[in-house]
């Protein structure tokens, strides 16, 4: 069941020209960060080549773009199957648990590769524009060099912007790849909130389009509940935030959880005919 379900979300037309999309979006950041900096600049700091990663754009598309590109798709399927009364006969011939869950989890697997794709392809151009690996041991001192205005120039302090200092300092690169896995999971559970959220507000195409949006606004005001400003989760699945980060690990488990959570509630009260 699960290998239909995938082969739905990729025979999706929509599925296709959102990771064109993806693709537009990481090749223009390239070359706009090309024409931005300098060759030495680039050589000197490979990970903030990408505007993708540390960057307002960056902050866009992770959540405003992102999300609606990786739930259009799945979450359309089901009102595309409502519409055409297909969902009784497949119920009928697999359950109800099977069906969704293996439906919930295509959307999770869309999900996480729709996030990951522009942050992974952007940084791979970055990498082939300067492979000379021994410019990858980044220090913090060595990036205050260049965006002295923005960060601190004591190594201390700028650790503590980090979300993991240790990676930060002796594997730059996995550095990279353990964010963009972060936000992968990010948009995963996106995808999936959309897409629990659709069996109860019938939707369709413009309110699958905003339910991303209204979700992530959601989270920001409990997250600002809970004592932290609502940035900060937007910091946190980026290279560095923009002050020292306290209990920053609760708080990226809290952004990344917290759509898995809610989907669970969904998904069973689905499952079971329950209705909210």
């Amino acid at each position: 069941m699960l290998r239909l379900e995938l082969k739905k979300v990729w025979k999706n037309r929509l599925t296709w020209i959102a990771f064109l999309l993806c693709t537009v979006i990481a090749v223009s950041a390239f070359f706009l960060n090309c024409f931005i900096l300098d060759h030495n600049d680039i050589g000197v700091l490979p990970e903030h080549l990408t505007l993708l990663c540390d960057s307002g754009l960056g902050d866009m598309l992770l959540f405003l773009v992102l999300p609606i590109l990786a739930s259009f798709p799945a979450a359309c399927s089901w009102y595309e199957e409502q519409k055409n009364n297909a969902v009784g006969l497949t119920l009928a011939r697999t359950g109800r648990k099977e069906y969704y869950g293996s439906k919930a989890l295509a959307v999770v697997i869309s999900g996480f590769l729709m996030g990951v794709y522009p942050f992974l392809l952007n940084y791979a151009l970055c990498l082939t524009a300067q492979p000379r690996q021994e410019m990858l041991s980044v220090s913090p001192a060595m990036t205050s060099s260049v965006y002295g205005a923005y960060f601190s120039t004591d190594v201390p302090v700028c650790l503590s912007l980090m979300l993991f200092p240790g990676l930060y300092m002796n594997a730059p690169i996995i550095n990279m790849l353990v964010h963009i896995a972060l936000i992968g999971i990010w948009c995963a559970g996106m995808a999936l909130l959309t897409y629990a959220v659709s069996f109860f507000v019938h939707p369709n195409a413009v309110v699958v389009a905003v339910l991303p949006s209204l979700a992530a606004a959601v989270l920001y005001i409990l997250l600002g509940a809970i004592g932290r400003s609502s940035w900060i989760a937007v910091d946190l699945l980026r290279l560095r935030s923009s002050i020292p980060i306290q209990n920053g690990t609760v708080i990226v488990l809290t952004t990344l959880i917290l759509p898995f959570l809610v989907s669970a509630v969904l998904l069973t009260r689905q499952i079971k005919g329950e209705e909210l």
